[in-house]
């Protein structure tokens, strides 16, 4: 866990919610000042655990998101040597985009994690995404995504309608496999 980010200290039927406008305040803004551009909220039956891992790990991502075929961890800049951390770097290898880059800024299994991607194909520039799990059951989960970056080039305007598009399906089959409730990423 980031040590700059202290848990709620009374018990509440909701902590990963509460923390999810100060992991914005306290760990996004210290990395973009990019507006809010997606968001989404989904219910999947299963625990955080199993969504978490369902939403962290690249061989699990590739599972469900098309775009993705495998990836790796490299735990060298980790906060927690060799394990998962904020520092961690994830690759995700892709189908036509090569690989995204991306670094956890904070990570705190199963509950919450911000990274950022890089890559020179993607549209979008500064950015930064959140990924809150609440428990809502032993075996449900609420999974709230938002999506911080900047719009990369003119033409990009044009394809973020698909980057929208293409997380909607990969959800959607996510849905599928875990059971749940169908919703999608909307724009902001």
């Amino acid at each position: 866990m980031n040590a700059s980010i202290t848990p709620p200290s009374t018990s509440t039927a909701n902590p990963s919610r509460w923390d999810l406008d100060r992991l914005v305040a306290e760990i996004v803004r210290r990395h973009t000042e990019a507006p809010l551009r997606m968001t989404g909220s989904f219910v999947f039956d299963a625990d955080t655990a199993t969504v978490f891992e369902q939403v962290t790990d690249p061989a699990r991502i590739a599972e469900w998101f098309g775009l993705v075929k495998g990836g790796s961890f490299d735990h060298a800049g980790s906060c927690n040597p060799g394990t998962l951390g904020a520092g961690t770097r994830r690759v995700c290898h892709t189908r036509g985009m090569g690989d995204l880059d991306e670094t956890f800024f904070y990570y705190d299994a199963p509950y919450a994690c911000v990274y950022r991607v890089k890559n020179a194909m993607m549209p979008v520039v500064d950015h930064a995404a959140v990924m809150v799990l609440e428990p809502l059951g032993p075996s449900r989960t609420r999974f709230t995504w938002q999506q911080y970056y900047n719009l990369k080039g003119v033409m990009m305007r044009f394809v973020f309608p698909s980057l929208r598009s293409m997380m909607n399906r990969g959800l959607a089959t996510l849905t599928q496999q875990l059971g749940g409730e169908p919703s999608e990423m909307v724009a902001v």
